[in-house]
């Protein structure tokens, strides 16, 4: 039977094989994008980290409006700046881990650095301004 079902559903150029099984074989993009338009960022994050194959789908130019659909379905959540993109801004905002070690449950978000990061890691990583006062010039 599965070599029927091969025959019939031949794959499309333009798909992404979603589950191992013969009686899903594989969805054309556009309703693959449609049907992930209306999860929650966090929840794109964590499918991207699924497989290459669903990482290289959702950070591809192409998933763009579906960052954007699913951003915009959360209330009070300022716009994505222009200087990130929206998958770097998802991860910022409802990621848990710090940017540069990796340490989990870190709350602290420096939006001037655009990072998320533990305390460690902003004494080692992030450059304090100056003020002119503090200046040694």
């Amino acid at each position: 039977m599965h070599k029927v079902l091969r025959r019939v559903f031949k794959p499309l150029e333009n798909s992404i094989l979603l589950v191992h099984s013969p009686e899903i074989k594989e969805m054309p993009l556009e309703i693959v994008f449609e049907i992930m338009s209306y999860l929650q960022p966090a929840d794109l994050i964590s499918l991207s980290r699924t497989s290459r194959r669903m990482r290289e789908v959702l950070l591809s130019k192409s998933s763009r409006l579906v960052w954007r659909t699913s951003l915009s379905n959360v209330r009070g959540l300022p716009a994505c700046p222009i200087d990130m993109a929206e998958p770097q801004f998802v991860n910022l905002i409802f990621g848990q881990n710090c940017q540069f070690c990796g340490k989990s449950g870190v709350k602290d978000i420096y939006w001037t650095c655009r990072a998320r990061c533990c305390s460690n890691c902003v004494k080692s990583q992030c450059v304090c301004h100056l003020t002119w006062d503090d200046s040694p010039f």
